[in-house]
């Protein structure tokens, strides 16, 4: 528990530095609009439905990680 948390830690500190900077805020803003997935998804990953370092962390991947969320669609019942 305590990697994932520092590895989230260490994303929240690198994403801070490049917000700080008015290019880093216009990258971002342009990345969170740049296809209908992100759209969908940026608030998502921006209020930790998903964890922030996800992306960066292989390990975390698993499928159904990007999935519906709390609000989603629910699954299809086993037969």
């Amino acid at each position: 528990m305590a990697l994932h948390l520092q590895r989230d830690f260490h994303f929240t500190r690198v994403l801070g530095r490049a917000l700080r900077s008015a290019a880093g805020c216009n990258l971002a803003v342009g990345i969170s609009g740049a296809t209908p997935w992100t759209r969908r998804n940026f608030a998502r990953w921006l209020f930790e439905d998903y964890p922030r370092a996800l992306i960066l962390t292989p390990d975390r991947w698993q499928r159904g990680a990007l999935g519906g969320g709390a609000f989603g669609d629910p699954p299809a019942p086993s037969p």
